[in-house]
C-alpha cells in the first residue's frame, strides 16, 4: 500500500505571497481554520447570540446537522478556539465558551460584515440601504 505524503501547507504557488519570517502563508492558514463548513456561522452565534449549548446552535444554524456539528465543535476544541465545561448534573449540560483566541475572532466577522454591508447592501441590508454603522 502506497504512502499518502501529508501536503504542506507551503508550497511554490504561494511562497512568493509569504511575509518575510514565515514558513507558511498565514492567511491560508486562518482559512484553514475558519473555512469549514459552518464554523464561521458557530462563532459567530457564540459572539453575537451568546448561544454556549449544542442544541442552541443546532437550532439557530439552518442545515447543519448534529454530527456536523458536534464535530466542528471537537476541532474548534482542538485549535483552543473554544473551551468545553461539563456540569456533572442530571442530565449532564456542556457548555462550550470562546477563549481568548476565539474572541480574537471578532474583528475578523465585523469585517466580513462591514465588508457585506458596503457592497452587497441590496442582498443583506433592508431595503438595499447600509445601516449608518457601516458607512465609510
Amino acid at each position: 500500500m502506497a504512502k499518502i505524503k501529508k501536503q504542506s501547507t507551503t508550497n511554490t504557488k504561494t511562497n512568493s505571497f509569504l511575509p518575510e519570517g514565515f514558513v507558511a502563508c498565514p492567511i491560508q492558514n486562518t482559512l484553514n481554520i475558519m473555512g469549514k463548513k459552518y464554523t464561521v456561522l458557530i462563532i459567530r452565534n457564540m459572539v453575537l447570540g451568546k448561544q454556549i449549548r449544542f442544541n442552541e446552535l443546532l437550532r439557530s444554524i439552518t442545515g447543519i446537522t448534529p454530527r456536523l456539528l458536534s464535530r466542528r465543535l471537537h476541532e474548534m476544541e482542538k485549535e483552543g478556539l473554544i473551551k468545553r465545561e461539563i456540569f456533572h448534573e442530571s442530565p449532564v449540560r456542556i457548555e462550550n465558551h470562546l477563549t481568548e483566541k476565539g474572541l480574537a475572532l471578532r474583528p475578523i466577522l465585523k469585517e466580513m460584515a462591514k465588508f457585506s454591508a458596503m457592497h452587497y447592501a441590496k442582498n443583506v441590508c433592508k431595503g438595499g440601504k447600509i445601516p449608518s454603522r457601516f458607512k465609510k
